[in-house]
C-alpha cells in the first residue's frame, strides 16, 4: 500500500514537472510568435536603407546632368552669338569701304583707326566675347578691338593674344576663306585651347576674300561656368570636340585627379553613370551640343555626401519602432502568459496556432512614396516658402497676370505683403564686364548680392533676381513725394556695394504706378534707365523722369533683335507689324536721332533679317535685294510680309514632317517591345530616349490617345491575328505581352466588346 502511494506520488511529481516544462515551453512560443512580427520590419529597414541611397544618389544624378545641360547651353549660345557678331561685322558698309581702300593701297591707319573707335564694346555688351580680331589679307595693319598695329611679330607680340602662335603662321591659317561662322582652336597647352569663331568678310561672297574677322571667346567666362558643375570643389570638367579629343580641362580646387589617369576611350564609349578610376569610383555626367561635348566627373563619395541627414532620420525612425514594438511584444507576452500557463494546465494538452505568414501588401506598396517623399523633403522643403515668394514676385515684374485678383491670390497663397497707394520698381544691374577674383562663379555673387541688399534696404520692399547679373526691387509707397527718398535709400546702396562687395553696379528707377499689375511697366522703364546709364558710364541711380528725352542712342537691344529673328521664322505677320511699329515708335517719335545712328540702326536691322532669312535657307535673290536696297524701316517690312507666307507654310510642313517622323519611329519601336509584359511609359521612354512626362505629352499631340490605350490597341490587334490561326487563348496572351490571360481577357473584351473566346469561336466558324 505504501509502494503504491509511493509509486503515485512520483507520478504526479513527473506529470507536474512535464505540464511545467509544457506550459514554459507554450510561455516561449507565444513570446517567439510576437517578436517574429518584427522580422518583416527589420527585413525592411534594410531594404529601405540602399533604396533611399540609392534613390536620393540618383536625385544628385539628376541635379548634376541639370546643371551640365544648362553649362552646354549657355556655352554653345555664346559660341553662336559669336558667330552671328561676326557675321554682322563682316557685312558692315563701313567695313566694306575699309576693305576696298585697303585692297586699292590707299592710305589705311587712319581711316582703320576711326572705324575701331566706331566699334562698341563687345564684350560689355556681351559677357561671351573676348577680343575682336580684323585681319586684312593683303594690309599693313592689323586690328585689335579699339587697337590698330603693324601686321608683323613684333606689334603682333604686343597685343599678347595667341601665346604659342607666330604672326606668319596666324596669317597663314587665316588667309582660308571662313564662310559660315567657323571655330577654331589654339592649342596653348595643359589642355586649355583658346576658342575663336572666324569669317570671312565681304560676308556671302564667293568671290575673293578680303579678310576675316576673328572673335576669340572669353576663356574666363567659360572657366566659371564650368566650375559650377564642381561639387566642394571636387571634380573635373572637360570638353571635348567631335573628334573624342579634350580641347579644354578644368579641375576642382580640391581635386587630385588628373586627366591623364583617365580612360578617354572608355569615358567616350560611357554615356552617364558610375566610372571607375585609380580603385576609385566616379559619378559621369555627359551632354552633347553641335559643337562640343561637355563632361563632369565627381567622386561618388562627394556626390553622395550631398544625400543629407535623411536616410539616416529615417534609419533613426525605422530603429525607434521596432525598439518600440519590441516593448510593446514584451508587454503583451507579460499580460497573456498567465492565461496560456492556466490553459496548459487545465488541459493538458499543448500546441500552437499558426498564421498564414503573409506580409500585407500595403507596407511594400508605401515604401516608393516613402522614399520619394524623403529625397523632396530633402531637396524642397526648407526652400519652398522662398521660391513660391521668388516665383510670384517674378511673375509681377515680368507682367504675368491678367488681372489684379490673379495678383491678390498668389499673394496670400506666397504669404507676401505688398499694399500701398502707389508703387516704384527698381533694377540693379551688375556690371557683368568685370568678374572680381573674391567669388568663385556668378551664383555666388547672386547670392551674395541678394543677402547683402536685403540686410541695407529699410523701407518696405520686395526683393529678387531676374537673371544672376540683373535683380528687381518693388517698392510699395503710401506716403507723397517718396521718390527722392528711394533715391538715397539706393544711392548708399551703390556706394556699400562698391566699397563692401567690390561691385560695380547700374541702378534705374521706373516710373510709378498706381497698381500691382502697373509693377511690370515700371520694372520695364527702369531696365531702359539702367541699360541708358550703362551705356553713358553714369554711376548713380537714375529715375525714369531724369532720364534725358533726346538721346542720341538708338533703340535695338538684343532682346528686339532675338525676338525679331524668331517672328520672322515663325512667319507671324501680326507681330512683325507689331515689332516693326515699336521699333519705329521707340528710334523716331520717342528719339531723336542724328543721321549716323539712323544709319546704324538700319544696317543693324537688315542685317538681322537677312540673316535671319538665310538660317531659314530663304535665298531668294529678289528677297535679298529687297533687303538690301531698303532705304527705311517700312521698305524692310514691305519685303518681309511678301515672304513670310512662303515660310510660315515651309515651317508647317516641316513639323508635319518631323511629325510622321516622331510616329513612324514610335510604331517601329513598339512593334519591336510590345511583347514585353514589363513593357510601360517609362521603359519605353528610356528606350526612345526622351523623360517619361514630355513623352507622355508629346504622344496624346502624336496620337490622340495615351501611350497605354495605343499599346492597349497595339496588343489586342496582333491577338486577332493569332486567334485567326487557332492558337490557344493563353498563348496568344503570352505572346502579345499580358502576363496573364485573365488580364488579356479583360484587355480585349473592353477593346473588342466580346470575349477572346466569343472572337475564336466567330472566326472558326467562317
Amino acid at each position: 500500500m505504501s509502494n503504491n502511494k509511493r509509486q503515485r506520488k512520483n507520478e504526479r511529481k513527473l506529470m507536474s514537472k512535464y505540464i511545467t516544462g509544457k506550459v514554459n515551453h507554450l510561455s516561449m512560443n507565444l513570446l517567439v510568435s510576437y517578436l517574429s512580427i518584427l522580422i518583416a520590419p527589420f527585413i525592411a529597414i534594410i531594404l529601405i536603407y540602399f533604396a533611399s541611397t540609392d534613390l536620393l544618389l540618383k536625385v544628385q544624378k539628376e541635379k548634376m546632368n541639370t546643371t551640365l545641360n544648362t553649362t552646354a547651353l549657355e556655352i554653345t549660345r555664346g559660341y553662336i552669338e559669336a558667330g552671328n557678331l561676326a557675321t554682322y561685322i563682316s557685312n558692315m558698309k563701313e567695313l566694306k569701304t575699309l576693305s576696298t581702300k585697303v585692297k586699292n593701297k590707299k592710305p589705311q591707319y587712319y581711316d582703320m583707326y576711326m572705324f575701331s573707335s566706331a566699334l562698341p564694346d563687345y564684350s560689355a555688351i556681351n559677357a561671351v566675347i573676348g577680343d575682336v580680331y580684323i585681319f586684312f589679307k593683303d594690309g599693313s595693319w592689323i586690328m585689335k578691338n579699339k587697337s590698330v598695329v603693324p601686321a608683323d611679330n613684333r606689334a603682333y607680340e604686343s597685343l599678347g593674344s595667341f601665346n604659342e602662335v607666330t604672326y606668319e603662321e596666324l596669317a597663314l591659317q587665316f588667309s582660308d576663306t571662313f564662310y559660315n561662322k567657323t571655330f577654331l582652336e589654339f592649342d596653348e597647352g595643359k589642355y586649355n585651347n583658346k576658342m575663336v569663331v572666324a569669317q570671312s568678310f565681304p560676308y556671302g561672297s564667293f568671290g575673293e576674300v578680303e579678310g576675316t574677322i576673328v572673335i576669340a571667346i572669353n576663356e574666363e567666362l567659360i572657366h566659371e561656368k564650368l566650375k559650377t558643375n564642381f561639387m566642394q570643389e571636387e571634380g573635373i570638367a572637360l570638353v571635348m570636340n567631335r573628334d573624342g579629343l579634350v580641347r579644354k580641362a578644368m579641375y576642382g580646387a580640391n581635386t587630385n585627379l588628373d586627366i591623364k589617369d583617365i580612360p578617354l576611350p572608355k569615358l567616350i564609349a560611357k554615356e552617364d553613370g558610375i566610372i571607375k578610376i585609380k580603385g576609385e569610383k566616379y559619378i559621369l555626367s555627359k551632354v552633347k551640343e553641335s559643337i562640343f561635348t561637355y563632361v563632369v566627373l565627381i567622386p561618388k563619395s562627394i556626390v553622395f555626401g550631398q544625400v543629407g541627414f535623411m536616410k539616416y532620420l529615417i534609419i533613426a525612425l525605422c530603429v525607434v519602432s521596432i525598439f518600440a514594438g519590441f516593448l510593446t511584444c514584451i508587454a503583451l507576452w507579460r499580460k497573456r502568459r498567465s492565461v496560456v500557463v492556466a490553459f496548459g494546465e487545465y488541459q493538458g494538452k499543448f500546441g500552437k496556432a499558426a498564421g498564414d505568414g503573409k506580409t500585407g501588401m500595403s507596407f511594400w506598396e508605401g515604401i516608393p512614396f516613402i522614399l520619394e517623399s524623403a529625397a523632396n523633403l530633402q531637396t524642397t522643403i526648407l526652400l519652398q516658402r522662398n521660391f513660391m515668394k521668388t516665383a510670384v514676385i517674378r511673375k509681377i515684374i515680368l507682367g504675368g497676370y491678367l488681372t489684379e485678383e490673379e495678383i491678390r491670390q498668389d499673394m496670400k497663397t506666397a504669404d507676401i505683403y505688398l499694399s500701398g497707394k502707389c508703387y516704384y520698381a527698381a533694377v540693379i544691374m551688375l556690371n557683368h564686364s568685370v568678374m572680381n577674383v573674391e567669388y568663385g562663379n556668378w551664383n555666388e555673387i547672386s547670392l551674395s548680392m541678394i543677402n547683402f541688399v536685403r540686410n541695407q534696404i529699410s523701407i518696405p520692399h520686395q526683393f529678387c533676381n531676374i537673371d544672376y547679373y540683373t535683380f528687381a526691387i518693388i517698392f510699395p509707397i503710401d506716403g507723397d513725394n517718396m521718390l527722392p527718398v528711394i533715391r538715397d535709400v539706393l544711392a548708399e546702396v551703390e556706394i556699400n556695394l562698391s566699397n563692401e562687395k567690390h561691385l560695380e553696379t547700374y541702378i534705374g528707377i521706373g516710373k510709378e504706378v498706381s497698381t500691382t499689375l502697373e509693377i511690370a511697366k515700371s520694372f520695364e522703364d527702369a531696365l531702359e534707365v539702367c541699360e541708358y546709364i550703362r551705356f553713358h558710364d553714369i554711376r548713380m541711380p537714375l529715375s525714369k523722369e531724369e532720364m534725358p528725352k533726346n538721346t542720341e542712342t538708338f533703340f535695338f537691344p538684343v532682346e528686339t533683335e532675338l525676338h525679331l529673328v524668331k517672328t520672322i521664322k515663325q512667319g507671324n505677320q501680326e507681330e512683325l507689324k507689331d515689332l516693326f511699329q515699336m521699333i519705329q515708335y521707340e528710334n523716331f517719335t520717342y528719339r531723336n536721332l542724328s543721321l549716323i545712328m539712323i544709319n546704324y540702326l538700319m544696317e543693324l536691322v537688315r542685317g538681322t533679317v537677312i540673316r535671319a532669312l538665310r538660317e531659314e535657307e530663304c535665298d531668294y535673290q529678289k528677297v535679298i535685294d529687297g533687303i538690301t536696297e531698303a532705304n527705311n524701316l517700312e521698305d524692310i517690312y514691305y519685303v518681309l510680309i511678301e515672304v513670310l507666307p512662303w515660310i510660315k507654310n515651309r515651317q508647317k510642313q516641316k513639323e508635319t514632317k518631323e511629325a510622321e517622323e516622331k510616329k513612324e519611329k514610335i510604331r517601329a519601336l513598339v512593334e519591336e517591345m510590345y511583347t514585353n509584359a514589363e513593357l510601360n511609359l517609362a521603359s519605353f521612354a528610356e528606350s526612345y530616349g526622351m523623360t517619361e512626362n514630355k513623352l507622355y505629352k508629346e504622344f496624346k499631340i502624336l496620337f490622340g490617345v495615351s501611350f497605354s490605350e495605343y499599346l492597349e490597341n497595339e496588343r489586342i490587334k496582333k491577338a486577332c491575328e493569332l486567334l485567326r490561326q487557332n492558337i490557344t487563348i493563353k498563348d496568344v496572351a503570352e505572346m502579345v505581352g499580358y502576363s496573364s490571360d485573365f488580364s488579356f481577357r479583360r484587355a480585349f473584351k473592353r477593346v473588342m466588346g466580346l470575349p477572346p473566346s466569343y472572337y475564336a469561336d466567330g472566326m472558326s466558324e467562317q
